[in-house]
C-alpha cells in the first residue's frame, strides 16, 4: 500500500485559517461566548479534516480520506481518465491544482502532493488508463 497525502494549497490554507482567527477574536471581543461553542468544533473538524486527507494505492483500489466524513473506494482497473483541472468544486483535495480521475460510474478530484508519481504508481498497481496530464496512455 502506497499512502499519498493531498497537497496543500497554502493561499487558500492561509485565508481559511485567517478567516476562522478573524472570527475567534470578534467572537471573544464581543464577549459572543456562545459563539465559541460552536466555533471549536469547527475549528476541529477543519484540522482533521487537513491532517487526513489522504489518497492510499492497493493492488486493486484507489481509496480515498477526506476528514471523517469521506471514503471512497475505486477499482484501480475502472479508472479511464486522469487529466489536470482547477475545477473549485467541492471535493477531497485541499490544493487548487488537481487532478479529474474518471472512473467506470463517476468522477473524483483530488490533488496528491506529487501528481507523476501517483500517475505512475496507479499504473505500477495495474492501471490502464488515458494519462492527459503526462501525455502516456
Amino acid at each position: 500500500m502506497k499512502k499519498i497525502h493531498s497537497s496543500i494549497s497554502w493561499p487558500l490554507f492561509v485565508f481559511v485559517w485567517g478567516v476562522l482567527s478573524f472570527v475567534l477574536i470578534a467572537a471573544v471581543r464581543a464577549e459572543a461566548w456562545l459563539c465559541l461553542v460552536f466555533y471549536f468544533p469547527v475549528v476541529l473538524f477543519i484540522g482533521h479534516m487537513y491532517y487526513n486527507t489522504f489518497y492510499t494505492i492497493t493492488s486493486e483500489h484507489l481509496l480515498i480520506k477526506c476528514g471523517f466524513l469521506y471514503n471512497q473506494k475505486i477499482s484501480i482497473k475502472d479508472i479511464i481518465s486522469i487529466d489536470s483541472t482547477n475545477d473549485l468544486a467541492s471535493a477531497p483535495a485541499l490544493d487548487l491544482a488537481r487532478l479529474r480521475v474518471r472512473y467506470k460510474g463517476g468522477m473524483t478530484i483530488i490533488s496528491p502532493k506529487d501528481q507523476i508519481l501517483f500517475i505512475q504508481q496507479l499504473r505500477d498497481a495495474g492501471g490502464v488508463f488515458e494519462d492527459k496530464v503526462t501525455g502516456n496512455h
